[in-house]
Formats: C-alpha cells, structure tokens, sequence
C-alpha cells in the first residue's frame, strides 16, 4: 500500500481498504507509546478504579436509603394529621368528637415522636456514614488521578493532526492560521477572508493538501428572523332557549380565542466549511448541493436518472438556442446526480472531472460507508468550498484536556474513539476534492506570501482564542443571548498583541401586545400575546494575545499550582495562543512567571 503515500485515485476505497484500519492501527500504537512512556501502572490503575466506584456504589446504596428514611418520617406525619382532621370533619357531634379525636391525636403524637426519634437516628447514622464514605472515596480518587498524571500530562493539541499527518502524509497542518496563510489563500485563491459582522469564528484549522491550501473554519453567525408567538384567551357565554313545554333553558358555551403576533428575534447558528485552493480548472465556477443518494435504491436512482436526462436534454437544447455553454455530459448518470448544472465553463469542466473523477464521485454519493451524499460542493474559481452536514455536529477542539480522566480505560476509550471519529470526519470532508485527479497535482506556479516580521495573527486567530475563554468575561451584564465576539487589533509589540474584543448580544424585554378577536358571542375581544423585544447590546474588552508555545497540558501544568488571585480564570491558552484580559504590562509579567514556572 506504499503507493498511498503519494496520490489516491480512489479516496472511498482507500478509506475502507487502507486509511480506516491504518488510523486506527496509528492512533493505538502512539497511545500505547504514550503509556509505556508515562510508565504508568495500568492494572494497578484499574484496582483503584474498581475501589472508587465500588464506593460509588456504597455511598448511593446509603443515599437510597436515607431517602427512605426521610420520606418515611414525612410520610407518617402526613398520615397522623390526616387521621385525625377526617375524624374531626366526620364526626357528627362535638362531644364524640372529642372523645374520638383527643385519644387518637395522644397516639398520633405518640407516633410522630416514635417515628422522629427513631427515623432521626437512623438518619444521623446515614447521614456520617455518607460523609465518611464520601471522604474516603475523595482519597481513592485522588489517588487514581495521581496515577494518571504522567499519562495525562503527555497528550498534546496537536496529537489529532500528528497523527493524521502519519496516516495521509499528503496532509500538512499549520499549528496557527497566521497571516501568511490567509494572505496566499486571498491573494492567490480567491478566498475572501472576511468574516462578517454578524459572525464570529470558534475554531479555523488549516494546512495544505498535495501542497495546496486548505482550512476548515467552524463559525457562529446570529441572524434576525420573524418568530411568532401565540397568546389566547378563554371567553365563555351562555345563550337562552325555550324548550317544548316553554322553559326557559341556559345553554354554556366555551371558546378558546387563539391570536398571534411576528416580531424579529435573534437566531444562533453554527456551521463548518471546508475551503480548498486549487489552480485546476481556473475559470470554473458551479454549486452542487447534496440529494442523500446513499438512501434510495438502485431503481429509485435510475429513475431519478431517467427524470433528470430529459432535464438535461431540455436544459441543453435552451442552451444551444440562446447562445449559452451549457451541453450535457455523456455519462448522464454523474450529470444527474452531481447535478453541477450551472457551471459556466464546460470546457475546463470536463478537463476536472474525467471519467476517473466521475467514477469515484459517483462511488462516494451512492456509498453509505462514509456519509454518502451529505456534501455540498461549491466551486468559485481557484476556491472550493465543501459543507458537509457530518461536520456540522464535528468538535473542532483538539485540546488534550478531552482526554483526561483517572481512569486509564476511560482515557484509552477516549482517546481512540475521538482521534477515529476525527479522522474519519475530516477524510470525508477532503473526499470529493481527493476524487478529482486534477486536484492532487501541486500548484505549478511559485505563490510568493507577503512575508511578516512580526507575530503575523489574524482576526480567525483573534476571535477563536476570545471564544474559547468564559463568555461572561464578555458578555454585557443585562444579555439574554448569546454572544458574538469581533476582534480590532489595538496595538503590536514584539512578542505580543492588545486586541479589542466586542460582544454583541441582545437584552430581552417582555412585552404584550392585545389582538381584537371576534368571539363566537359576537363580541370583540383583546387577546393578550406575550412576546420579547430584543433590545441590541455591547460591551468592549480589551486581552492580551500572546504565542507562548505551550500546550494546553503543558500549560495546565506549570498553572496547577497558582491561586485563583494569581491566575484568574478569564485567561486561556490553546494551541500555544495564551490571552489574558489583563493589560499589557501586567500580562506579560504573568506570561513570563507561567513560562519560567517549575524551571
């Protein structure tokens, strides 16, 4: 399978025959290699492990009972007060309710106090018995995670792309989308490179592909859209009529008056896409979008085959008519199910997808080995867009802390399922571009990026790093929403950057509106409909951005020992960008004490 190291033809066959199995095969020896290198005791380990959630399940066998207990003192107080206030409301004189009640009330105290003296006990007992068991389940779990302290302490952010690099070495990941990155991908590929204002981006991963451009962006955008809300109002009437011996009769009626009102209110989304930079096929630009092909059977594709040929032909001949380029396919089946049909270069369309490229691209949309048909692909000259729905659910956060657990099985099962999972995903997504022959070629002209002396971070860089902090730290104090955190550079030094971080977010504020509805008793009535007014809202923050080139385990461990005072929580580091919102000054005088701590 060398032949894999440097060009797929056939990207669903290379992951169900090769890349699958050789991830997988990966990932669990370089965890093993983590292990042995930790020199962690697994089965020793694993004894703790069983001795805490042994205790686990003392400690809820003890709170089951408790509850038992407490309930039962409840339930016996309720009994004896029943008891006795039926027999005082049923007895038919005072006397006998007296005689009756008095001697019952005696027991009933007599009762109560019995049951509270004993339950009470009995619930004091339970009651230590939880807290001493409590303690010393504290003490085995605290020694379970001292065994896996070397282990933990030997993950890194960048373990999910190492490893995806020794699988694909076609891949290359950057460890920072920097300046340079973003200028060759503008400059070079037609990507656009702004994000919008009502966006904010919470992960960007990039690198290249056969040595062209890629990243993936995971962003948060907030929309303002109509959103009804419905109010109603019971209204009852009585109507009169005279039955057949001439009475009078009433006749009751109900009715439920339903109003609605359409006021705009903000709505939340995230996605994630796929951006590639290629020189092939130039001047090519189309939109395909997924039809879940995967899900119907042959016959059912046939006929959509069948259906979409006379689209085609007819789409075709307008074409001829009006002057326009568009000619079909002879392979109708890829026409029909790519269904690329508003591509404007024909040409250079056909030089992309040869028949190679329309074989494989047929396996992928018609498999259900990976995700089938979920993609979209979008063409815009040197830049390919693929939004895909299996990355939408995607974790883009790589950082180590996902792993850590004290118990080694947990950490393993993590570790590999995640890394599995990511792969997969990732793979899926670089598929419909990895189909294509043309696109696994290298660029053939020599891009010169503009070159920085300084730190070189941009505004991706700027508002993941914000996001992946405490979104109070930003938040105005009268939100009801989320947050969308932009970014301003405020100033650059040498080593370190003062950004200007903006949430913007709205203030709910309720409201009512009556709507006049005609009731069935022929008269008008205001129908209340409650609703909330969002009311836009920001609040500026400054932090300070600095590459300090530590990991997130790395980082976690020379912060373990500081206070809270000494190291608030609104500061984070991930993927070796450290921010704080502190000042300048005063930030870097706590970066340069992490960095020199346990030295």
């Amino acid at each position: 399978m060398d032949n894999y190291k440097d060009a797929i033809f056939e990207p669903l066959e290379y992951y169900v025959n090769y890349g699958k199995d050789t991830h997988k095969k990966n990932v669990s020896e370089y965890f093993d290699e983590l292990t042995a290198k930790s020199g962690v005791d697994v089965e020793e380990n694993r004894t703790t492990v069983k001795r805490y959630r042994d205790k686990l399940a003392k400690i809820e066998a003890l709170k089951k009972e408790l509850r038992k207990n407490k309930t039962l003192r409840v339930v016996s107080i309720v009994l004896s007060v029943i008891t006795v206030v039926l027999l005082a409301a049923f007895l038919p004189e005072v006397a006998l309710k007296i005689a009756v009640c008095l001697p019952i009330g005696v027991i009933a105290v007599f009762v109560i106090v019995s049951v509270f003296k004993k339950t009470g006990k009995k619930i004091k007992e339970l009651d230590e018995k939880v807290a001493k068991e409590s303690d010393e389940a504290n003490v085995i779990l605290c020694e379970a995670r001292a065994q896996m302290a070397p282990l933990n302490a030997l993950f890194s952010d960048n373990d999910t792309f190492d490893l995806i690099e020794k699988t694909m070495p076609q891949i290359s990941f950057d460890k920072q989308f920097k300046r340079e990155n973003l200028e060759d991908l503008k400059n070079n590929y037609d990507f656009n490179g702004t994000i919008a204002e009502n966006s904010s981006v919470l992960d960007v991963v990039s690198g290249t592909i056969y040595k062209n451009p890629f990243v993936f962006e995971r962003i948060r955008t907030c929309e303002i859209v109509p959103y009804t809300y419905t109010g109603t109002l019971l209204i009852t009437w009585t109507t009169y009529s005279f039955d057949s011996k001439g009475r009078r009769v009433a006749h009751h009626h109900s009715q439920t008056l339903v109003a609605h009102v359409t006021k705009p209110k903000p709505q939340y989304t995230v996605s994630t896409q796929l951006s590639y930079g290629c020189q092939a096929a130039p001047d090519l630009s189309f939109t395909r979008e997924n039809k879940h092909y995967e899900r119907l059977s042959e016959n059912e594709v046939e006929r959509e085959v069948r259906s979409g040929a006379k689209k085609l032909k007819k789409k075709s001949n307008k074409a001829l008519k009006t002057g326009k380029s568009f000619t079909e396919m002879a392979n109708t089946k890829f026409d029909v199910l790519f269904d690329a049909t508003d591509r404007d270069n024909e040409q250079q369309f056909r030089l992309m997808f040869t028949p190679l490229a329309q074989r494989e691209m047929l396996d992928l949309v018609r498999s259900a080995e990976g995700y089938g048909d979920d993609f979209d692909f979008f063409k815009r000259k040197k830049l390919n867009i693929i939004r895909s729905e299996h990355s939408q659910s995607r974790d883009m956060d790589t950082s180590a802390k996902r792993y850590y657990s004290f118990d080694f099985d947990e950490i393993k099962s993590l570790f590999n399922n995640f890394n599995n999972d990511y792969f997969k995903s990732v793979y899926f997504d670089f598929a419909p571009l990895i189909a294509i022959p043309a696109y696994q070629e290298e660029p053939t002209a020599t891009f010169e990026a503009p070159s920085y002396s300084d730190i070189g971070y941009t505004q991706y860089n700027y508002e993941m790093i914000a996001n992946k902090m405490d979104a109070r730290v930003f938040a105005h104090e009268r939100t009801a929403t989320e947050s969308i955190l932009k970014t301003v550079l405020v100033e650059r030094t040498d080593t370190s950057d003062t950004v200007e971080v903006t949430a913007h977010s709205y203030a709910g504020e309720p409201r009512t509106d009556f709507v006049p509805m005609l009731g069935g008793d022929g008269k008008m009535h205001l129908v209340p409909v409650y609703w909330t007014e969002y009311i836009p809202l920001s609040r500026s923050t400054n932090i300070t951005v600095k590459n300090i080139g530590l990991t997130t385990t790395q980082y976690s461990q020379k912060t373990a020992s500081y206070d809270a005072h000494e190291l608030p929580e609104n500061a984070v580091c991930f993927r070796g960008i450290f921010a704080h919102t502190d000042a300048l000054e005063k930030a870097n005088k706590l970066i340069n004490n992490i960095l020199g701590k346990g030295e």
